[in-house]
C-alpha cells in the first residue's frame, strides 16, 4: 500500500499549467491499445554532472550527501518501444537494478522502483503528455519560470523546496524540488520528488524521482543521498535524437 502511495500522490501533484495552460490547451491522452514490452539496452556509464553544475541545497539537507551512481549500471529505457506514445523518441536512463513496475496511468510511459528497505522508497518515472499543438517557445519559457512553478505548486497543496533551470538534450528545461502532500492518505508515508519539466515540439515531458519513507527526515536523508543520481539521470536523458 506504501508503495502505491507514491503513484497516487505523483499523480496528484501534476502540473496544472503545464498539462492545462489555458481553456483552449487542455490536453487529450490517447488510450492504452496493449501493455509495452521492456527490452533492457546496456549503456556505458555516464559521467555525474559537473561538479559547478547549481546544487539542490535546502535546510532540510542535513545529511552529507553521497554518490549512488558510481557502482550501478545503467539500463535505457527507449520510448521506440512502447505502444503508450508515438511521434516522439525519449532514451531514459536508468539503474539496471531498478525493477520495473506497473503503471497503469497512460501518461506514466514507465516506471522503475528501487526498494532500499521495507519502509523507504525509491521511484523514477518517465511522463509524457501529447498536448495536442506546439505551445511556442515564449509560452513554455513562461511555463517553465519558477514562479509559475511555485504558484502550481501551490494549487497542489505542496510544499515548495527549490527550483531552477537547466537544459536538458540541448532544450530548455526546469527542475522543480518539493514535498508532495500526502496528508490525504491514511498511512503515515513522506515524500520527497524532484521533477525535471521540459517541451518538446507538442510533448510535454516530465523525468519525475520520488523518495518516501515513515518519517520526513528519512525521505529527506534518502533524497539528499540520491540527488546526484536523480540529476545524473535527468541530464543524460536524450530527446528526439
Amino acid at each position: 500500500m506504501k508503495y502505491l502511495l507514491l503513484i497516487l500522490a505523483s499523480i496528484t501533484t501534476i502540473l496544472s499549467a503545464c498539462n492545462n495552460p489555458t481553456t483552449e490547451d487542455k490536453y487529450e491522452l490517447k488510450e492504452i491499445t496493449q501493455e509495452e514490452t521492456t527490452t533492457k539496452t546496456k549503456i556505458e556509464k555516464t559521467p555525474i554532472i559537473e561538479q559547478n553544475a547549481t546544487a539542490l541545497e535546502t535546510a532540510e539537507f542535513t545529511s552529507e550527501e553521497t554518490n549512488n551512481s558510481a557502482s550501478q549500471e545503467r539500463c535505457l529505457f527507449n520510448t521506440l518501444g512502447t505502444t503508450k506514445i508515438s511521434g516522439i523518441e525519449v532514451q531514459f536512463p536508468y539503474p539496471c537494478n531498478w525493477e520495473e513496475s506497473s503503471a497503469q496511468e497512460k501518461h506514466i510511459i514507465k516506471k522503475f522502483t528501487a526498494r532500499s528497505s521495507e519502509d523507504e522508497l525509491i521511484n523514477g518515472m518517465l511522463v509524457i503528455i501529447d498536448t495536442k499543438r506546439n505551445l511556442g517557445q515564449e509560452k513554455t519559457d513562461s511555463l517553465l519560470m519558477p514562479e509559475q512553478l511555485k504558484a502550481n505548486l501551490k494549487k497542489a497543496k505542496g510544499q515548495y523546496i527549490s527550483s531552477r533551470n537547466l537544459q536538458i538534450s540541448g532544450y530548455n528545461a526546469a527542475e522543480l524540488v518539493y514535498d508532495p502532500d500526502m496528508s490525504k492518505f491514511q498511512y503515515e508515508f513522506y515524500m520527497r520528488t524532484v521533477q525535471y519539466i521540459l517541451f518538446y515540439q507538442k510533448y510535454l515531458i516530465r523525468l519525475q524521482y520520488t523518495t518516501g519513507g515513515t518519517n520526513k527526515a528519512t525521505a529527506a536523508k534518502l533524497f539528499n543521498e540520491n540527488k546526484g543520481l536523480f540529476q545524473e539521470l535527468a541530464t543524460t536523458t536524450r530527446i528526439g535524437h
